[in-house]
């Protein structure tokens, strides 16, 4: 069953924002009511999507712990911010934890599904009809696709110790999204052309398609598999036999002796025996 996706890493990016320019305004009551939204809106996203988000508890106590004790001092901005920055950092996507909120060993295509469901959210909040009234909307989107695709790429570390078919794959993703992070710069404008239209489409299109090769890649019949690899074997074994066949009879030319004629003198030979035994 599909669930029921709420709050995009737009509304989370706003809200973030939000908070920087409380704690410059050295506004405390701002600040933690802003905290507050912060809270429940990661707790939505994250849960709305079938993941766990309890590692971020700590982090909340730990910056509201220092609220309490506030000042408008440059220290203390300083640390506040650093909290902030550290919740930041840990929204991205460069752990998965298990539903105990344990460590587990960090898997690339869990890791690449969460960043691509976000770039299809990021994606379809994007207005490819353009106009004055979705300009600022459609600045904010791109630089959401553009945050998404470049999280993608930074995956490669953890693929290159993977199958080389899945780091075929992997490598196709990353040309896809090359040539999606150079059509963003020509829809950037408040008259969006046809063409460009088409081609911004047909781009993305092309990243899905190949990210849905990496979540459900086509395997073979193991049945037609092993009929092929039989198949190789045989042809194999003949391709041997015959070059064993070529190289005997290549060295008997070399060394002037007629096999026929030795092969006839065998037979005669084996008669022969065959009558002195009887007698």
């Amino acid at each position: 069953m599909t669930s029921i996706r709420l709050t995009t890493r737009a509304e989370l990016k706003k809200i973030m924002r939000h908070l920087y320019e409380s704690i410059e305004e050295n506004n405390p009551r701002e600040i933690k009511k802003v905290l507050i939204k912060l809270e429940t809106n990661i707790t939505i996203y994250y849960n709305t999507r079938g993941l766990e988000c309890r590692r971020f508890d700590a982090r909340f106590i730990e910056i509201r712990n220092l609220l309490k004790r506030y000042s408008n001092s440059h220290l203390f901005k300083k640390k506040l911010l650093s909290y902030i920055f550290k919740l930041d950092k840990e929204l991205k996507y460069d752990k998965v934890f298990a539903a105990d909120g344990t460590e587990k060993q960090q898997d690339p295509i869990k890791l690449l599904k969460l960043i691509t469901d976000d770039l299809l959210d990021d994606y379809s909040s994007f207005n490819l009809t353009g106009g004055q009234d979705v300009i600022e909307e459609n600045k904010e989107a791109l630089e959401l696709i553009k945050d998404d695709l470049l999280e993608v790429r930074e995956l490669e570390p953890f693929f290159k110790d993977k199958s080389v078919e899945l780091c075929g794959n992997f490598n196709l993703l990353c040309k896809a999204v090359n040539l999606c992070l150079m059509i963003i710069p020509q829809v950037n404008d408040i008259t969006i052309s046809a063409k460009n239209a088409t081609v911004f489409r047909q781009s993305f299109e092309a990243l899905f398609n190949v990210a849905t090769e990496i979540f459900v890649p086509i395997k073979s019949d193991p049945k037609i598999e092993e009929i092929k690899a039989s198949a190789k074997t045989t042809t194999g074994e003949l391709a041997d036999k015959e070059t064993e066949d070529k190289s005997l009879t290549q060295l008997a030319d070399d060394a002037g002796v007629d096999l026929e004629e030795m092969e006839r003198k065998a037979k005669g030979g084996f008669f022969d025996n065959a009558e002195l035994n009887e007698k």
